[in-house]
């Protein structure tokens, strides 16, 4: 029989410990009393930064095929520590710290209890300000995201028992690096 006061408790799917971020905004002090040309192109430039570091996103290991016959996705149990002193893409957790559980049984594996790579970028701008009226000014900007291409990884494949359980196979949402420029009347 079921027991109704049984009770899970987990991270929530969106839980991040840890998260810094970094923004800062520098108007270049140079050339600013210079007249003329040197002044028209070596003065009033503004350098930008936003940069973050967060820890991975919880995930959960599940079956790959059903087993406990509830009609939706099951846990198998957990049989070991999965935790690794340093996980790779290719095997972020020990894949040998789970098993399949006797069918039409639960399995033992709580919620959320793996946590995904890390997440990181820095983004840098550079802007020009021209001044063409006492009121207007023109912003010329070169924009570069994801500075350094630093690949952020999604979860790893949690479904035991498919091609690639236990490794990392995506970027997710993560961005390559993108470089624009723009212009920008500002009024």
């Amino acid at each position: 029989p079921w027991d109704v006061n049984v009770t899970e408790r987990y991270d929530s799917g969106f839980d991040v410990r840890h998260r810094v971020v970094l923004l800062a905004n520098y108007e270049l002090p140079f050339f600013r009393s210079a007249s003329g040309l040197v002044h028209g192109f070596l003065a009033d430039w503004q350098i930008n930064t936003a940069a973050f570091y967060q820890t991975g996103l919880t995930y959960t290991v599940t079956n790959g095929t059903a087993r406990s016959n509830t009609g939706g996705t099951d846990r198998p149990n957990q049989v070991g520590n999965p935790t690794l002193s340093n996980p790779t893409i290719a095997e972020w957790f020990d894949i040998t710290a789970f098993a399949a559980q006797p069918i039409n049984t639960a399995g033992n594996t709580g919620s959320n209890t793996l946590h995904g790579p890390p997440q990181r970028r820095i983004d840098l701008s550079l802007f020009k300000n021209i001044t063409l009226t006492n009121a207007t000014r023109l912003q010329l900007r070169a924009e570069a995201f994801n500075v350094t291409n630093t690949p952020s990884f999604a979860n790893p494949n949690a479904a035991l028992g498919t091609a690639g359980f236990g490794s990392v196979t995506s970027t997710g949402s993560a961005i390559s690096r993108q470089v624009q420029l723009a212009a920008k009347l500002l009024f």
